[in-house]
């Protein structure tokens, strides 16, 4: 069972999030073109981008944040599964106890790896945010608001991952253990809840939600922008989820309407400044 939380997160299958991104290919995403899989065997993000007019002036940034995001969590993921398999190997059939203690702190690692790194993106963001104003922001308190969004977004993949992996591992463990499997064997089957697949999902979805929480915190700051408009890549292949929302208006207040709006969005959004009536009645 899939649940919201971890949709909201982007650990879901990628055959799913394809199902909602391409439902005119019936699931089936148009596949990169030969040769388009990085050093360290994870998906080529870059070769999945979108391209001119159809993407956001600042897309070569948030696919190297993409990129990024990737490899980090794909380091994670694989060093704890030896973390599991050193467990399992030192406490054999006992290992459900010593498991209680582990994912709190799996999850306050997560969160330190998360968190100078979501910090950054999210301060390029709103770097970006502000290259399409011509008037400046109290840049102070657009740090302040970044710490705090960095803290709050690590946290909660964190506590989400964590409790999605804790859930699938202890299933695992506890059959390995009844069948008496090699450490092998479970090491191969805990590998499989860590494909690359769900690695690049997190980071698609994650980099856009940082950088729509970015745009936002240097936009508010501003003092002239009321608002955003959601953008698409309004071509054939936007799913029905994001497509009505194309250059829909929406006011800071109504977070909801904010990007991502399901695993693996790439929609952004462009501000909406005030006309000099609104900015005089504002001041």
């Amino acid at each position: 069972q899939v649940h919201a939380a971890d949709i909201a997160a982007g650990v879901i299958t990628a055959q799913e999030s394809r199902g909602m991104r391409y439902p005119d290919l019936a699931g089936e995403a148009p596949g990169p073109p030969a040769g388009g899989a990085s050093a360290a065997g994870l998906p080529d993000v870059g070769k999945l981008a979108k391209k001119g007019d159809d993407a956001p002036a600042d897309e070569a940034a948030r696919t190297a944040a993409e990129q990024a995001t990737q490899a980090l969590i794909a380091g994670y993921f694989a060093k704890q599964v030896i973390r599991l398999r050193d467990l399992v190997s030192e406490h054999g059939a006992q290992v459900a106890s010593a498991l209680t203690s582990v994912w709190p702190a799996e999850q306050q690692a997560l969160i330190r790896l998360l968190l100078s790194h979501y910090q950054q993106t999210l301060t390029s963001a709103a770097d970006a945010a502000m290259q399409q104003l011509t008037i400046g922001v109290d840049w102070e308190l657009v740090n302040a608001d970044v710490l705090a969004l960095a803290r709050s977004a690590a946290t909660r993949l964190a506590t989400q991952v964590t409790a999605t992996t804790q859930t699938q591992a202890a299933t695992l463990i506890a059959d390995w253990i009844e069948t008496g499997g090699t450490l092998d064997a479970l090491s191969d089957a805990l590998a499989a809840l860590y494909p690359a697949q769900r690695a690049e999902m997190i980071a698609a979805t994650e980099v856009t939600r940082l950088y729509a929480a970015g745009n936002r915190a240097a936009w508010q700051s501003s003092g002239v922008v009321k608002g955003y408009t959601v953008q698409t890549a309004a071509d054939e292949r936007v799913c029905p989820i994001c497509g009505p929302r194309q250059g829909k208006q929406y006011a800071f207040a109504e977070a909801a309407d904010m990007p991502p709006f399901h695993p693996r969005c790439r929609c952004w959004i462009t501000p909406v400044v005030m006309t000099a009536k609104e900015f005089e009645a504002h001041a």
